[in-house]
């Protein structure tokens, strides 16, 4: 803004020089002394309407300019016209119109970019507080998830109950000595490291979670397995999940509990002891 302002100053200094050439300072000081005052006189109007201090000097850079352009067609005025009376008074009165022009130009331009300056900003305004708004749903839900992760591990570490189960089903599979080494919580971590599947398979196993969000649920449980200490990786498939969602379909009806926990034992059993139909058989050995 600076060095735009010394630029016009300077084409104002060389229009008053040429138009007064061969005069002396007669006429040329006096005339400096009046576009300076003039430019003084915008930048103490735009100081009083609230403008910046930048924009005041902006006014003056401007007056300047079009009071430059004004003396350069006023010379070319008097030069077409001649030099006489005639002459002279177009020039003065393409002078005066220029200088009075410079105010409304300005207050327009400056009105103008203050709008789109106000638009801008009220648009990137709005876009921050879109973006904010959107961070902080995710890390609600985020936390949500967390928080519900959490409490159904520690409903499941703290279900005696669920243990007491698979430990027996572990000692009907003969598996009774990696029950005893296993320790605490144990049966329940080797089945599922056997099975493949994270807490997910248990919550559905005890009816904590029941609707069609089970499979979702289960197939975003993995993380959670995998902190747990669980060996879920490369065997919870979508296998694993579809087997799940069957299963959370069947308890539905209750009748059907027996029959899903025999499935389970025999599944547990032939995957415990690397037993199972070959792949694309029909589930007998031979295939």
């Amino acid at each position: 803004m600076a060095l735009y302002g010394l630029f016009t100053l300077a084409c104002a200094m060389l229009g008053l020089i040429y138009l007064n050439r061969g005069q002396g300072s007669a006429r040329l000081y006096p005339s400096i002394a009046a576009v300076g005052t003039f430019s003084l006189f915008m930048a103490v109007i735009s100081l009083d309407l609230g403008y910046s201090l930048d924009a005041a000097f902006t006014a003056g850079a401007a007056s300047i300019l079009c009071g430059t352009v004004s003396y350069w067609l006023a010379l070319l005025v008097q030069w077409l016209w001649g030099r006489g009376a005639g002459g002279k008074t177009a020039a003065l009165l393409l002078c005066i119109v220029g200088f009075q022009l410079s105010v409304p130009v300005y207050l327009i331009g400056t009105a103008v970019h203050r709008l789109f300056r106000r638009q801008f900003d009220e648009a990137d305004a709005a876009a921050a507080q879109a973006r904010q708004e959107r961070e902080e749903r995710r890390a609600a839900a985020k936390q949500r998830k967390t928080d519900a992760e959490e409490e159904i591990l520690q409903r499941v570490h703290t279900d005696e109950e669920l243990c007491t189960y698979f430990a027996e089903l572990y000692r009907d599979m003969g598996c009774a000595p990696v029950v005893e080494r296993a320790g605490e919580n144990g049966p329940l971590r080797m089945f599922l490291e056997i099975n493949g599947m994270s807490y997910s398979f248990v919550a559905i196993c005890r009816q904590e979670l029941l609707g069609p969000e089970a499979v979702e649920w289960a197939a975003g449980f993995r993380g959670s397995a995998q902190r747990a200490g669980l060996v879920t990786t490369g065997t919870f498939t979508r296998r694993a999940v579809t087997a799940a969602g069957r299963l959370n379909v069947a308890l539905v009806d209750r009748p059907n509990l027996p029959k899903i926990q025999r499935a389970a034992r025999r599944a547990a059993q032939r995957r415990a002891f690397g037993i199972g139909p070959p792949k694309g058989g029909n589930g007998s050995e031979n295939g």
